[in-house]
Formats: C-alpha cells, sequence, structure tokens
C-alpha cells in the first residue's frame, strides 16, 4: 500500500487512482486534511490480505512519518471510519463493494463523488463504450447508502462515466 500520512489522521481515504492520489497527497485541502491517504491500484486495495502484516507492505511517501496508528487500525482493528474515491463507473462501484467486504463500514467519499456526479449532470464524462469500459458491464449495488440511492441511478439515468481525474481538474481550476 502506498500511504500519505498526515501528523494525525481521524478517516482513511483509499484512492483508485495513482494520478489523483498523488494530487491528493501534494495539495492537501480541508476535505481531505485529517485522511490517511491509501493507493492501492483498484481492486488490490480490497484483499483480505491487506489486514495481516504478512499480506501487504506499507511504502509511506516522503519524510519519517510513525507508522503506529496506520499499523493498528490495519492490522489491530482500531476504529477509523473508511471511505472511498474512484471513478464513477461500473468498475468503482464494484471496487467500493468489494471494499466493504474487507472494510464493511466503507463508504463512497461524498466530497469527491459529489463533484463527479454534478459534472455527470452538467453533460461531463463519456459513455463507456468511449473510453473501453464496455466491458466493465452493469454497475452493481454497493451496500453504501449514498453510491446506491445517488451515484448508482445517476449513471443508469445518464447512460454516461466520469473519470476520478475529473476532480483533480475542477480543485486545478478552482485554486486559479
Amino acid at each position: 500500500l502506498l500511504l500519505d500520512v498526515p501528523a494525525a489522521f481521524d478517516a482513511v481515504l483509499f484512492v483508485e487512482n495513482l494520478v489523483t492520489f498523488e494530487r491528493m497527497a501534494d495539495h492537501r485541502q480541508p476535505a481531505w486534511q485529517h485522511c490517511l491517504l491509501v493507493y492501492a491500484a483498484g481492486f488490490k486495495g480490497s484483499a483480505r490480505r491487506l489486514r495481516s502484516p504478512t499480506g501487504c507492505r506499507l511504502y509511506v511517501r516522503g519524510g519519517a512519518t510513525p507508522l503506529q496508528a496506520v499499523q493498528a487500525w490495519l492490522f489491530g482493528g482500531a476504529s477509523v471510519p473508511v471511505r472511498f474515491f474512484g471513478d464513477l463507473d461500473p468498475a468503482g462501484l464494484r471496487i467500493l463493494a468489494s471494499l466493504r467486504e474487507v472494510f464493511p463500514g466503507a463508504q463512497a467519499w461524498q466530497p469527491g463523488y459529489e463533484v463527479l456526479a454534478c459534472r455527470l449532470e452538467q453533460g461531463d464524462g463519456h459513455t463507456p463504450e468511449q473510453a473501453a469500459k464496455g466491458l466493465q458491464g452493469e454497475p452493481v449495488m454497493t451496500g453504501c447508502a449514498y453510491a446506491d440511492t445517488r451515484l448508482l441511478p445517476l449513471m443508469q439515468r445518464l447512460g454516461r462515466c466520469i473519470d476520478q481525474e475529473a476532480y483533480a481538474v475542477v480543485e486545478a481550476a478552482a485554486a486559479r
């Protein structure tokens, strides 16, 4: 797991794509200022072996951040809210559903997904076929109320998806 660990964290945020993870780690904002950022390459982040010290390796971006709090959460079962932010497409929702099998309380990260949802409603995004995502199949129920009642119906109604990197573009534009 690639981690970006703040001085103290009160939530864990799994990020699907490396480009977005790096941008979020480099440019911390209030919405994720106190989140442990975790990049685990899509579905790899939902592997049960991650909960075992022998099942994964922890890599921290820069600095010598103490890992005791991370290890207490990941291996020791410390109670910390888990969120997921990925592409708003069928695979992204499947990753969330899989992540919930390992971290049962995991939820879609609303600050990021709401930006993507609004972009979809404004006509942005693409059809699954335009981005070679047609083979991902239909989106699935995740068990997360927000994803199942807001994101899933939106994708089904519009027949479109949007990549997570669109969030970083919004953040960069807002900073200008």
